[in-house]
């Protein structure tokens, strides 16, 4: 099974160079579209973490103190 960071780094590395053949071809639309895919990719395989609520109470209540 293909990890996180090696289906980024395939992703970066067609990204990169379809990008570099479209500079030539001038073909906005399909940059446009890898890029789009490129973010999608992102956004589906990125796992932001979780703060509790007494890490933020903790927050705010160092701010209340200081």
């Amino acid at each position: 099974m293909e990890n996180f960071n090696s289906k980024l780094m395939r992703n970066q590395e067609a990204s990169r160079e379809s990008f570099n053949s479209n500079l030539n071809g001038s073909n906005p639309s399909l940059v446009f579209q890898n890029e789009e895919n490129f973010k999608d990719f992102i956004k589906s395989n990125l796992k932001r973490p979780k703060v509790s609520r007494e890490f933020i109470q903790s927050i705010k209540d160092k701010v209340k103190v200081s």
